[in-house]
């Protein structure tokens, strides 16, 4: 059963990337598919991302445990950006290049594919812990670190950091997230009544809002300078990161449901918001496309493996 919900989750995601490639190729005589992809980010990053943080952070209850996913996302960040940096002197990655893959290496896709999987894999039980990875990791690193970094790499890397900070704190879904945070309990749970089924319908639009500007972009036949990144940048998301975690964990003793289903978070294909950040910021365009695409089919043979290994640890 597990391994059923593993493959239709992956396909699921698949089916809505292929249309998006079947899109551009069909309809690019009488739409500027283009502007509708671009359309599409920020309607992700605008609308669609906020009704999802709305809609997952008023409802967690904080315990200590939950310090767990939350330590072990913002070490292998840390880990990641080193690696990156010494891959991108190592190989001479141009500029556009290392900040794709400092957005994409880092950041996972823990939202859509990482809490349904954990849920599949390990139960309810597994979901507050995949939420806290996500939102106070994931969501909360794209918020602040990853558009210092696609502004700072990207078109507008002139700017001064005082206007970067300032562009970090408006950015909707971070704003939306500190709302979320601050909000009364007693307050949200009056509303949160009327508006569940409003932010529900909504959160359940990212995936395939996201795969479907994806696979507007995504090239079959990939630039033979986007190869090398993108096989060093999905070694390092989906093999070497995770594995090295796994490692330390193991030489630790470290074990319990908080920190196996940290590392399966850990482990998940680059995440999609990342790439669309990337791509509106003027990034490695080729790059992020690919590793956001490619890397969803290339984490249907890694997430089974590293989900073996949490098992027998």
């Amino acid at each position: 059963m597990q391994a059923i919900s593993l493959i239709v989750t992956g396909f699921y995601i698949l089916f809505w990337l292929v249309l998006g490639i079947l899109m551009r190729r069909g309809l690019s005589r009488w739409v500027d598919t283009g502007s509708l992809s671009t359309l599409l980010t920020r309607l992700v990053i605008n609308v669609i991302l906020p009704m999802l943080i709305l809609y997952q952070v008023p409802n967690l209850r904080w315990n200590d445990s939950f310090l767990v996913p939350v330590a072990l996302h913002w070490a292998a960040l840390l880990a990641s950006v080193f690696a990156v940096h010494v891959v991108s002197k190592l190989f001479r990655f141009e500029r556009a290049t290392q900040g794709a893959l400092l957005l994409l290496v880092p950041l996972g896709n823990t939202s859509f594919m990482g809490i349904p999987l954990v849920e599949a894999l390990f139960g309810a039980n597994g979901v507050p812990y995949a939420i806290m990875y996500d939102q106070f990791g994931s969501f909360l690193a794209v918020s602040t670190y990853g558009l210092l970094i696609a502004a700072y790499y990207g078109r507008q890397n002139s700017v001064g950091w005082a206007l970067l900070v300032k562009r970090a704190l408006y950015f909707p879904p971070f704003m939306t997230l500190i709302i979320a945070l601050l909000l009364p309990v007693d307050v949200w749970e009056m509303v949160f009544v009327w508006i569940e089924p409003i932010l529900q319908r909504g959160a359940q639009l990212l995936m395939p809002c996201a795969m479907l500007a994806i696979g507007m972009q995504l090239r079959v036949k990939l630039p033979p300078a986007t190869v090398k990144p993108l096989l060093i940048g999905l070694g390092l998301k989906l093999w070497i990161i995770p594995g090295f975690a796994l490692g330390l964990l193991w030489v630790s003793s470290g074990e319990g449901i908080a920190t196996s289903v940290s590392i399966l978070q850990m482990a998940m294909p680059p995440m999609i918001t990342a790439a669309i950040l990337a791509i509106d910021n003027d990034l490695d365009s080729d790059l992020s496309v690919a590793m956001s695409g490619i890397g969803i089919v290339a984490s249907c043979f890694s997430l089974p493996v590293f989900y073996y290994l949490i098992g027998i640890q």
